[in-house]
């Protein structure tokens, strides 16, 4: 494997744990703070506030958080400009699958999340 596609691959993997931790996040089995060293503020800030929508839905509904497992299927990068990553993690359970958008920047020599939504 060359040094290239080794690099490559070592994103992607990351790119699906964010993806996996974003999903938990909303479903209520993790805080947003986990995700918080990869996200810049603004987007960490709507993370948190979707977190906290997300949990008031289910109180209202009387539901639990999910228990409902999504795993990983697949994340793939895209070619974009310098200094910028944008990516989609798709993600399953046994009920639905969703996919993940995200868009990671440079900053100050960092990776950071600057955008992230399920679409």
């Amino acid at each position: 494997m060359n040094k290239t596609a080794k690099g490559n691959s070592e994103v992607k993997q990351i790119i699906a744990q964010l993806g996996q931790v974003y999903v938990d996040i909303l479903g209520g089995m993790r805080g947003p703070e986990q995700l918080s060293r990869w996200l810049t503020e603004e987007t960490y800030l709507e993370v948190a506030n979707q977190h906290c929508l997300e949990n008031r839905a289910r109180a209202r509904k009387g539901e639990a958080n999910q228990r409902e497992f999504f795993a990983v299927a697949t994340a793939e990068t895209f070619p974009c400009p310098k200094n910028t990553i944008e990516a989609v993690v798709i993600v399953k359970s046994s009920n639905s699958v969703r996919a993940i958008s995200m868009k990671l920047n440079k900053i100050y020599s960092r990776w950071r999340v600057t955008h992230i939504e399920i679409i």
